[in-house]
């Protein structure tokens, strides 16, 4: 039995593989590339490929963590291993995942058998034509200044316009807490599940997500509120409050954003009640003594107005008059 945490690739012919792809070449398998229990990478092989070269490339292609592992199914001159059953059916899980939700797969398959075929025939290396050499080909080749029309990320040019395209309008995203996010497409009904078997790709700012069509039709229909998975699209602070959605759909896709552009400006916040209190002793002694202030001041513009005029000062005697009547002679 295989060590659990030993290197080990598990080859699925292409008879094996758990989706059936329309087109997907007939004579390639995939290579999971397991180490300590963790899958390092999705390989294709080709049924004709010798195990010695297959070795090599794999090796080349998930790293040299990969380094001394063995094959199960046990590859011809090679020690017999066995895995338990749970594990095989993890790794198979995990390749079905990766199949739905990694359109890359048949890509990369359908390159690596016309490179594999063209090897052949040209009798040629296969590791030269390798997707890891192809990289350090390509890192080289950057470094060399050169005008290329690639196109922006997301972009795809303009044929003629989708007649299936549409803009779906009054769609909000309702959060559901631990549950994830609803698309409300009608409100007052139940929240929907997504089917297994529906693909969802979601962008790396995990602020926008598209979701396979044809499976979450009922009767053609879109239903009233989907529930999407949790973690999938991130909701910014709303206080538990829906927002409105961007859903458009296209090309058997269904592309939703939360659309933070209508969503109202937020309100200044009220000045706690604490503060608001604090600030009042200081308004009613301020206003005390502006009261006290005014009320002395019209007072005493009262007592002045009310008091009576002083008299006039009489004239003093001369100082000879007084002398004269003091020495003059007491009458008879």
């Amino acid at each position: 039995m295989a060590d659990h945490h030993a290197p080990i690739v598990r080859l699925f012919g292409p008879g094996e593989l758990p989706v059936r792809i329309p087109d997907w070449p007939e004579a390639v398998g995939l290579a999971v590339c397991r180490v300590e229990g963790k899958t390092l990478a999705f390989v294709p092989w080709h049924v004709s490929e010798k195990p010695q070269v297959l070795r090599r490339r794999l090796v080349n292609e998930a790293g040299p963590a990969l380094q001394g592992f063995v094959f199960y199914p046990a590859a011809k001159g090679s020690t017999p291993v066995t895995l338990p059953p749970g594990e095989d059916a993890r790794i198979l899980g995990e390749l079905d995942s990766a199949m739905r939700g990694l359109p890359r797969l048949l890509e990369e398959a359908n390159d690596f058998a016309i490179n594999f075929e063209f090897a052949a025939e040209e009798g040629l290396s296969l590791d030269a034509l390798s997707d890891g050499n192809r990289r350090k080909a390509e890192l080289a080749a950057k470094a060399q200044p050169v005008i290329t029309d690639q196109l922006p990320v997301g972009y795809v040019p303009f044929v003629k316009a989708d007649p299936d395209c549409e803009m779906i309008a009054g769609a909000v995203l309702r959060p559901a807490g631990a549950a994830g996010v609803d698309l409300v497409l009608q409100p007052n009904a139940n929240a929907r599940e997504l089917p297994a078997e529906v693909s969802v790709l979601v962008r790396e700012d995990s602020l926008r997500v598209a979701i396979q069509l044809g499976p979450i039709l009922v009767n053609g229909r879109l239903p009233a509120v989907l529930r999407l998975p949790s973690g999938a699209l991130m909701l910014g602070k709303t206080g538990g409050r829906p927002v409105p959605a961007m859903v458009l759909r296209r090309s058997g896709m269904l592309f939703v954003a939360p659309d933070y552009s209508a969503v109202a400006t937020a309100p200044q916040l009220p000045v706690p009640e604490a503060k608001k209190a604090s600030k009042l002793p200081w308004v009613w002694i301020l206003g005390g003594l502006l009261a006290l202030v005014t009320t002395l001041a019209v007072a005493g513009a009262v007592v002045w107005a009310l008091q009576p005029a002083a008299p006039e000062p009489q004239p003093l005697a001369p100082v000879e008059d007084l002398r004269s009547n003091l020495f003059a002679p007491a009458p008879q």
